[in-house]
């Protein structure tokens, strides 16, 4: 099931709403809890979420896609206008090059890189 994400540097993990739990495929059990803070550790700013390993693939608008990998996935009731794909299990897995003036972001898989 294809899902807009929001690529976020800042986020140690990916943040999706928990409606959408089951839809992923994560079984009941299959999750533990933990609490995050933002950039002040204060109670206002925790949020709490419920961490489940998920298998994901990324799809650009022209269809390419990376291989299948494992990815960990905090579902929480917070509601982000879009889901967030963070770095722990994802994005550290790319070379990421940020090219702000023509307003493009590229990620490249593992063996495919250019270097």
């Amino acid at each position: 099931m294809p899902i807009t994400f929001l690529l976020d540097t800042g986020a140690s993990v990916s943040l999706v709403p928990d409606t959408l739990i089951d839809e992923l495929g994560v079984r009941e059990g299959s999750f533990f809890e933990h609490e995050f803070y933002g950039v002040v550790e204060r109670e206002e700013c925790k949020v709490t979420a419920m961490i489940a390993q998920v298998i994901a693939k990324l799809e650009d608008r022209d269809g390419n896609q990376s291989p299948e990998f494992s990815i960990l996935v905090a579902f929480t009731s917070v509601r982000p206008a879009y889901p967030l794909l963070g770095m722990k299990d994802c994005l550290e897995r790319f070379l990421i090059t940020m090219d702000f003036q023509a307003g493009h972001v590229i990620l490249e898989w593992g063996e495919n890189r250019n270097r």
